[in-house]
């Protein structure tokens, strides 16, 4: 069923699961066998990324050219993968939104393989608070209820998907990604 199909790794969670954060820990150097999806969004960049490595930022123009697997629009920007951006000889991994993963699952032209990335909600929390000097409250909040609304379905199994789990609440980051990374070196 995998061959001749773009193998995507799609890492998925609640905000604050530490997602970009097991994104870099598990590709970080394997670019032989791995190709680290890059996002295009139409939003500014903040003031930690790097335009190209975090995203591909671009113009609302521009981005309506792509021919995207998967996009979505949060607060008035959109992000999207370009098909262009995808390896058929590596295992294309990356970060999206519940969105974009149902549109690659009914992509029969790609391979997915769901990793829900789940930390405890008073982890998920702080480690929000924790990110910036003066973090944006109100919006962590609204984040947080939306999130809850949002994977309602994959808490109650309601959802058709059927994701491994990826543990990012205690321990090192390095031990929590470990069997992912050893699988993915492993297809």
């Amino acid at each position: 069923e995998m061959e001749n199909k773009i193998k995507i790794v799609a890492l998925f969670g609640e905000a604050g699961a530490g997602k970009d954060a097991c994104l870099k820990e598990i590709s970080y150097g394997q670019e032989e066998k791995m190709n680290r999806i890059v996002s295009y969004t139409t939003r500014p960049p903040r003031s930690n990324e790097h335009p190209g490595y975090d995203y591909k930022f671009t113009t609302e123009e521009d981005f309506m050219t792509h021919n995207f697997i998967a996009q979505s629009e949060f607060n008035g920007w959109f992000y999207g993968v370009d098909k262009e951006d995808l390896k058929i000889d590596r295992v294309n991994i990356g970060v999206f939104n519940l969105t974009e993963l149902y549109q690659m699952l009914d992509d029969k032209d790609l391979y997915v393989i769901p990793i829900w990335v789940w930390a405890p909600p008073k982890i998920r929390l702080l480690r929000q608070l924790n990110r910036e000097l003066n973090p944006d409250c109100d919006e962590i909040v609204r984040r947080y209820e939306a999130d809850a609304i949002d994977f309602e379905d994959l808490y109650s199994k309601k959802a058709n998907i059927h994701p491994y789990f990826l543990l990012n609440g205690e321990g090192k980051l390095f031990d929590n990604c470990a069997p992912l990374k050893k699988y993915i070196l492993n297809m």
